[in-house]
């Protein structure tokens, strides 16, 4: 499905980007039974970062997917 929305909106210079990060610090975790390692989690901000440098790319560059993992060996 995102492959064909790509395609469709790459000639109105609308970029479409697949997001994967892993299991990221947010308010989420507050209502998720279980006891959750949010110290070895990735921030918020981190990924928006990431989204960032890749939206700042020149238009000739195309990043389709973004996968994000832990550092610490995380979920």
């Amino acid at each position: 499905f995102t492959k064909s929305i790509r395609e469709e909106l790459r000639p109105r210079g609308i970029r479409v980007i697949n997001i994967y990060p892993a299991s990221t610090d947010t308010d989420i975790w507050d209502h998720v039974a279980g006891e959750w390692p949010r110290d070895k989690m990735m921030q918020s901000s981190d990924v928006a970062k990431v989204v960032k440098t890749a939206l700042d790319l020149p238009e000739s560059t195309t990043v389709e997917d973004i996968v994000l993992k832990a550092t610490v060996g995380m979920l």
